[in-house]
């Protein structure tokens, strides 16, 4: 197991996790108030925060695996 890919890819994995609960609480909010239609650069950077952040973190469970089972894993 290489253990400094494997801790990078938990680090991103961690901040993946704090990224999409925060753009998911951001986008609650926008749809309770008016702000969605007000603010529609803020809505669709939210919205592209949220999506980047899923595709992080699939890439970073990958990254975990890859490095946990294969000896020769370079990231």
């Amino acid at each position: 197991m290489n253990l400094t890919n494997f801790a990078i890819a938990f680090f991103i994995l961690i901040f993946c996790v704090f990224s999409i609960a925060t753009s998911s609480i951001a986008i609650e909010c926008y749809q309770q108030s008016d702000l969605k239609n007000k603010k529609q650069g803020n809505w669709i950077f939210i919205i592209t925060n949220l999506v980047t952040s899923i595709l992080f973190s699939l890439l970073a469970i990958r990254s975990m695996y890859k490095s946990y089972i294969d000896v020769d894993f370079q990231a």
